[in-house]
Parts: structure tokens; C-alpha cells; sequence
């Protein structure tokens, strides 16, 4: 068995509606790390921004310093 890492919805955006998936902070940090497509990654940082915790910061600054 393999923990659920993070959650995409219509990841192709074909589907015309909006969507709000709730996961917590860890998995949108692992999706930001780890996605590489840009939405992905924008979907990501969005989501953090509810998130005011050192890890999220973290996150946020080696994603910045890294790409």
C-alpha cells in the first residue's frame, strides 16, 4: 500500500467547472515540490497561502530558489 502523496482534479482541464479540493498543508507542499506542471504548481500555492506555517515557507522558498 502506498499513502495518497496529493489529489489532482481533471489535470488535462477539460472539465468546465472550478473545483475546491481540501488536503491538508503537507500535500499541497509535496505537490508543489514535486509536480512539474506549472498549474500543478500554481494550484499548490494558492492553496498554501492558508497555511502560515514555517514548512509552507519552506516550501514556498525552495521552490523559488530551485526553478
Amino acid at each position: 500500500d502506498s499513502p495518497v502523496l496529493w489529489i489532482r482534479l481533471d489535470p488535462e482541464m477539460l472539465l468546465l467547472r472550478s473545483t475546491v479540493i481540501s488536503q491538508p498543508d503537507y500535500q499541497w507542499q509535496y505537490q508543489l515540490r514535486h509536480e512539474r506542471d506549472v498549474t500543478a504548481q500554481s494550484e499548490a500555492i494558492d492553496a498554501l497561502h492558508n497555511y502560515p506555517e514555517p514548512a509552507t515557507r519552506k516550501a514556498l522558498t525552495d521552490t523559488i530558489e530551485n526553478e
